[in-house]
């Protein structure tokens, strides 16, 4: 029997926790082979975006992006390409989904006010993981799925190949979805 692990360095996530609204007579209605169908619709949303991010990483740049300025040192004109990789996990009427809290990608080289060059790793963007919470709820109003969530950040573990999803992060996602009123 193996124990995992402490690890008191666990890594940063952006969390976001959706209910779909209605599942039990949704299931009822269209059956699980048509649960399923709008299931893979949503993933297949988030596996596009994650696709899209890949070409912007590999530098095969294709349509419109944007830049966004790195560590406050937009100044000197350095910019960078916003990257989430982002993850899902989808159970019953949940769906999770989470995004290391950085930019991925290659640490840019700059000058320092002393003249000595080094590399600086890009800040905190959460702006490609909001961008498909934002989809995943339109794109689920579309196909007849609406959604209602919350989204948190912080330390957490998210084990994809465990499936061992576990932080204050979720709580507090879940906590924030069941508040709302609306979808």
């Amino acid at each position: 029997n193996r124990i995992m692990q402490s690890n008191k360095e666990h890594q940063e996530y952006f969390v976001g926790l959706f209910d779909v609204l209605g599942f039990e007579s949704r299931l009822e209605k269209l059956g699980l082979d048509g649960m399923l169908e709008k299931y893979k619709s949503l993933i297949d949303l988030v596996d596009s975006k994650n696709a899209e991010q890949d070409r912007h990483r590999e530098g095969k740049f294709h349509g419109a992006f944007w830049l966004a300025p790195i560590n406050d040192i937009s100044n000197i004109g350095i910019q960078g390409v916003v990257i989430n990789e982002i993850r899902g996990a989808y159970g019953s009427d949940s769906i999770l989904s989470w995004a290391n809290a950085r930019l991925l990608g290659i640490p840019i080289l700059t000058d320092c006010e002393n003249g000595e060059k080094r590399f600086v790793l890009p800040s905190v963007f959460c702006d490609s993981f909001l961008d498909i919470c934002n989809e995943l709820m339109c794109h689920a109003v579309e196909i007849g799925l609406p959604l209602r969530g919350g989204i948190s950040m912080g330390q957490s573990v998210m084990d994809q190949n465990k499936n061992t999803y576990i932080g204050k992060p979720i709580v507090d996602a879940a906590r924030l979805e069941r508040y709302h009123k609306f979808i």
